[in-house]
């Protein structure tokens, strides 16, 4: 299934030692595309591999996402939020695990999980127990900032989404799919899904790729709203 490249590096000065994994994408009526996360003790980055290109980095420390623009020479900025709004419907979860035995990765056994909201499929999910606790504990930081933000959206109609799925997965259960160990590959309800093709441990990458540009214009989804970003 899959044949990871376990490595190590010395970590130098202008360098960090991180957890880097690769994943193949695909979304409906799209070819598939690969991206890479970047982890480390203070930091995500998410990418499709590409050190100048465009990222999101996730400041662990400060509780911030940051999403780059190349083109634009902007960075959004989501800052965290609590989760004030309680759901505007009810949301009953359920998660039902298959039995059968799948081919371990890394040596950790993969297990397989259905998450329903309100008895609709929202995430199929297949996770290897004990794998890359570091990358699945910095995911589980980062979607509940990343919920905190959409949830405030909740009180903007045209952002308003009726379905249960919706609301579990982005806002109320966001990490979910987490709390049985690390997604070696998921579906969600639309039929985009992620699949773990690679990972290297405790190698050393470069500090550089963890600085934001200076020269862009930051912004809030709140400036959007005023129109003030530019």
């Amino acid at each position: 299934m899959l044949v990871p490249m376990i490595g190590s590096c010395t970590e130098k000065a202008d360098t960090v030692l991180a957890s880097v994994v690769w994943f193949t994408e695909q979304e409906p009526d799209l070819d598939p595309y690969r991206t890479r996360m970047i982890v480390t003790q203070r930091y995500l980055r998410i990418d499709e591999g590409d050190d100048g290109g465009d990222f999101l980095l996730f400041d662990r420390k400060k509780k911030t996402i940051y999403s780059t623009n190349t083109q634009d020479r902007r960075v959004l900025v989501i800052h965290p939020r609590p989760l004030a709004k309680p759901s505007p419907l009810a949301l009953e979860h359920q998660a039902l695990k298959d039995d059968t035995h799948y081919p371990p990765v890394d040596g950790r056994p993969v297990v397989h999980y259905r998450y329903f909201t309100n008895r609709e499929l929202c995430l199929d999910v297949f996770s290897a127990e004990g794998l890359l606790p570091p990358v699945t504990q910095a995911l589980r930081e980062y979607h509940n900032v990343l919920a905190g933000e959409q949830a405030a959206l909740l009180a903007v109609p045209e952002f308003m989404t009726p379905s249960g799925c919706d609301l579990a997965n982005n806002i109320y259960v966001p990490g979910r799919h987490l709390q049985h160990g690390f997604p070696i590959r998921q579906q969600d309800m639309t039929g985009r899904t992620r699949e773990l093709q690679d990972f290297t441990r405790a190698i050393a990458v470069k500090s550089e790729l963890f600085h934001l540009p200076g020269s862009y214009t930051f912004f809030s989804v709140e400036d959007l709203r005023r129109g003030e970003a530019s």
